[in-house]
């Protein structure tokens, strides 16, 4: 005799897992089970919406980026964030299909994955500006003979975060 389940467990796409997710209010709420991608690590029970339609993945905000400022030290002045996006129930395809947001606390912008590869090539080349900016900033410092004075740890600090918390000497050794 073959068993049959009540309710059977649905396939699920290669890349997802089924996870828990709450639906209403959150005295009233209901759990369901939804496919979500392997890389959504948002907690659908936790932050569940009223209807289901709303349920959207996300993924964690890995590649926060902040500075702070001369005249307000310790603050953070500006910031980006960025990470992985889905919303499974858009009308938008786009906004259907995993996509990636720029988040900088007061405007997110929806990016395609080429969208993200321009972005990209865009803040390398922005960086590269800042560093110009910098040594220009220093020659016209030590010119006036009042070069700003910085600790090892400041001038440590850019090649510890390019080279993934290592210093460059550390990273080729």
């Amino acid at each position: 005799m073959s068993e049959r389940s009540l309710y059977p467990v649905p396939e699920v796409k290669p890349g997802h897992r089924l996870v828990p997710a709450g639906i209403g209010k959150p005295s009233e709420q209901v759990m369901v089970f939804v496919e979500c991608p392997d890389w959504c690590n948002w907690d659908h029970v936790a932050d569940g919406p009223q209807h289901a339609s709303d349920i959207f993945h996300q993924s964690s905000n890995g590649g926060g980026w902040d500075t702070d400022c001369l005249t307000q030290p310790g603050d953070r002045m500006i910031s980006l964030d960025a990470y992985l996006h889905a919303d499974p129930t858009a009308t938008d395809p786009n906004m259907r299909a995993a996509h990636i947001v720029l988040d900088d606390e007061s405007t997110e912008a929806y990016l395609t994955p080429d969208m993200t590869d321009r972005v990209a090539d865009d803040l390398i080349a922005f960086a590269a500006h800042l560093r110009q900016l910098a040594q220009r900033a220093r020659r016209a410092n030590a010119l006036t003979g009042t070069p700003p004075r910085r600790s090892r740890s400041q001038v440590d600090e850019a090649p510890r975060r390019v080279h993934g918390g290592v210093r460059q000497s550390e990273a080729t050794a």
